[in-house]
């Protein structure tokens, strides 16, 4: 690791990361470290990273950081993020989020993400999102996303959501969507489980040294269980299946966390 990347993970352990959903933010801030160990198919190297995620929630929202050191396709990058959810007032929130890489054709230079989120119902359990992002790639492509989302709450301790997202790259202007399905189930303080499901199409990759590769389909699945084990820290454990028409990747997630 470069001087530049040791410098870019210590600016991040005081930064404040689009990690978590707005709605699950508490009033405990929290630090997460972990570290990930992903095998492919097709000949491919395997994939290691290692992060430290931090939250600190406010009166009227919560600031978010992250900082990963990722090894994939042979070639290594840093990753920066940064961003705040904002509640503007008990009806509205906003959310806005930065990042920034160095090194690494897998990831991209920059990339940034907005949202706005109405909450609905007498007890605002239904919430209703849209956004935009946009990333600069490598090898002189780039990215252009709307999203749309629902999020529903309809009895503690479950959560359903539904989302759509519909990205352009260039140049080549290849177009496709991509479809999800999360449902969650938390205890505060005790455990959360959440299963997630995507489908659809993806517009740009790199993999590796090889040529670019430009829309093609892929399916994802990932299954996260976070575990209190005193009255603020734990573990978490995620274990994610994704494959396309060019690899498969089975990936197994494993972090820390404190609250305070």
């Amino acid at each position: 690791m470069g001087r530049r990347s040791m410098r870019v993970l210590a600016s991040a352990a005081i930064l404040v990361i689009p990690m978590a959903q707005a709605q699950s933010t508490g009033p405990l801030a929290r630090v997460d470290v972990g570290g990930s160990y992903s095998a492919l198919s097709g000949g491919y190297s395997s994939w290691q990273s290692l992060y430290v995620r931090a939250s600190l929630p406010d009166g009227s929202g919560a600031n978010y950081a992250e900082a990963v050191r990722r090894m994939a396709f042979d070639q290594s990058a840093t990753l920066v993020s940064v961003g705040r959810v904002h509640d503007l007032n008990p009806d509205w929130m906003a959310s806005g989020f930065f990042t920034v890489s160095e090194g690494g054709d897998f990831v991209p230079y920059s990339k940034w993400d907005v949202s706005v989120t109405r909450k609905l119902l007498p007890n605002r359990s239904l919430l209703v999102t849209g956004g935009l992002s946009r990333s600069v790639n490598h090898h002189g492509y780039r990215d252009e996303a709307v999203l749309a989302s629902v999020t529903w709450f309809p009895i503690d301790p479950w959560m359903l959501e539904a989302g759509v997202r519909s990205n352009t790259s260039n140049p080549g202007s290849v177009s496709g969507e991509r479809y999800w399905g999360v449902v969650g189930w938390r205890q505060a303080q005790q455990r959360e489980i959440t299963a997630r499901f995507e489908t659809g199409q993806e517009g740009w990759s790199v993999l590796g040294s090889q040529a670019d590769v430009v829309g093609f389909r892929s399916q994802l699945y990932n299954l996260a269980w976070s575990e209190w084990l005193g009255e603020r820290e734990g573990v978490k454990v995620t274990v994610e299946h994704y494959d396309n028409p060019y690899y498969r990747r089975n990936t197994l997630d494993l972090a820390v966390f404190k609250q305070f």
